[in-house]
């Protein structure tokens, strides 16, 4: 079955009102390039979403999900917050796939906005929060539902400091990836955090795999990006390499003179080039 379009022409951005969201929204307006229309609950600038009923998905060619839960959701029990989770996201999955649209789902750390939600160990979910204990779950399913046709994508502390419980290190770590690929300049969260060399700016990837998709490059369904340990741009590559089985660009070292293919070898090899460097460079042969 195909699960998608090979051009992109329409991009709906849920969850445009709020920090990541509207980041994406901005850079994807940006280009020109695709009519993109954000979608939020209270839609102020963004068109009206009601987040029981997708009919309003119909014509986007891709869906990007940045919606976590409302304010009193998050402020709910840990397992009102899980059902969030689980029933919304998997209920948007349901939708994408059977109208074959493009899905990337953003898993975010709204859960923990109140506080780490940890679940007790009655529940059964001894030390896991509403928020893994969903994403755990979706992720087998992305995998499971496509017979290996998706990809999953533990992007290095995108949403969170490792092993952070501070409610304002969450939240300025969330602003920093956000507004990152603007300012491109550190910032302070107990330490500095170096976004030139130790992490990837999510916003920015996301546009890329945006321009990989509308490409033809990259022809996989579904997407599930999260917070892990630390993700190089260059380990990134190779994971879409190995998942696609197919080369995922050539590089123009210009002062090489030919092209080459990337991979983590290669990016080791040219060490000098950072991490948002080596995005830019991609981006433009995208263009």
């Amino acid at each position: 079955m195909e699960y998608w379009k090979c051009a992109l022409a329409r991009i709906g951005i849920l969850g445009a009102n709020g920090f990541l969201g509207e980041a994406i929204y901005s850079q994807l307006s940006k280009s020109g390039r695709y009519e993109v229309v954000g979608l939020a609950r209270d839609s102020g600038q963004y068109k009206r979403f009601n987040f029981h009923d997708f009919s309003a998905l119909i014509d986007f060619d891709l869906v990007i999900n940045c919606a976590g839960p409302s304010a009193e959701s998050s402020s709910a029990s840990p397992q009102d917050a899980y059902a969030y989770y689980d029933g919304f996201q998997n209920r948007l999955l349901d939708y994408c796939l059977s109208k074959s649209i493009m899905l990337i789902s953003l898993s975010t750390i709204h859960v923990y906005e109140q506080g780490l939600h940890v679940i007790d160990e009655l529940s059964g979910w001894s030390q896991l929060s509403a928020y893994t204990k969903y994403r755990r779950g979706f992720e087998d399913r992305v995998i499971q539902e496509n017979n290996g046709n998706s990809i999953v994508l533990r992007l290095g502390n995108c949403f969170g400091v490792s092993g952070s419980r501070s409610l304002q290190e969450e939240k300025l770590f969330i602003n920093s990836i956000a507004l990152s690929f603007k300012a491109h300049k550190k910032y302070q969260i107990n330490s500095t955090v170096d976004f030139f060399r130790s992490y990837v700016p999510i916003v920015y990837l996301i546009k890329i795999l945006v321009a990989l998709i509308d490409r033809g490059r990259f022809c996989v369904p579904v997407m599930n990006v999260v917070g892990e340990e630390s993700t190089s741009a260059s380990e990134i590559i190779d994971i879409f390499h190995r998942v696609t089985g197919r080369e995922f660009i050539e590089f123009d070292f210009r002062t090489k003179g030919h092209k080459q293919n990337i991979s983590n070898n290669l990016c080791s090899k040219y060490s000098k080039y950072s991490d948002i460097y080596l995005l830019k460079e991609i981006e433009g042969l995208l263009k």
